[in-house]
């Protein structure tokens, strides 16, 4: 047997089973979805944020790398300053070792021999050749010869010396040629 209920409530306040569980399906659908769109925006600020400060990071690491360039820049410009300056002070030691490596030196030579010159003695003509100097000389006098003749004797630059053509002439003067070979610069 069947048993049959009437409901006396009006159809529009009668308790509708489909329409309640629609309405809670949906609430809850809305829910979750409001809840999954929270959480992806959260997740979402959350990466930016991340990004960002890893943006920041690398930024950092940038400018760093950039200054250490700029550094390097600068140890690079003052080694190429250094490199110059040691390149010139290289030429300049080449220079002095050809120049004292010479054995003789006629600058060095000619003022040495030149110092040695006395009061009362003229130079009328000099000549050099290969460390080794001639000269015509004049006197005024038999005493600056002498004097002339021992400073050339006393003199440890010279390796051999040599008077010769002494001549006086009616003026009083006395003339001659001298020949000295320099020691030089290697000793």
């Amino acid at each position: 047997m069947s048993t049959k209920y009437i409901n006396l409530i009006p159809s529009k306040y009668r308790f509708d089973l489909k329409k309640y569980l629609y309405i809670r399906g949906m609430i809850i659908f809305l829910a979750f979805n409001l809840f999954a769109l929270i959480s992806f925006y959260v997740i979402d600020r959350f990466n930016i944020y991340f990004y960002n400060k890893k943006i920041d990071e690398k930024k950092m690491d940038l400018k760093r790398v950039n200054d250490i360039n700029l550094s390097l820049k600068g140890f690079e410009d003052e080694k190429q300053r250094y490199n110059k300056v040691f390149s010139e002070i290289t030429l300049s030691e080449n220079l002095y070792y050809k120049i004292y490596n010479v054995q003789n030196s006629a600058f060095i030579d000619l003022i040495t021999f030149l110092n040695l010159t006395t009061e009362g003695i003229t130079i009328k003509n000099i000549d050099y050749r290969e460390g080794i100097i001639t000269a015509n000389c004049i006197a005024k006098n038999a005493q600056s010869f002498y004097k002339y003749y021992k400073k050339m004797e006393e003199d440890n630059n010279i390796v051999e010396r040599g008077f010769s053509n002494l001549t006086k002439q009616e003026t009083g003067l006395y003339h001659f040629d001298v020949k000295v070979k320099m020691r030089g610069l290697g000793g």
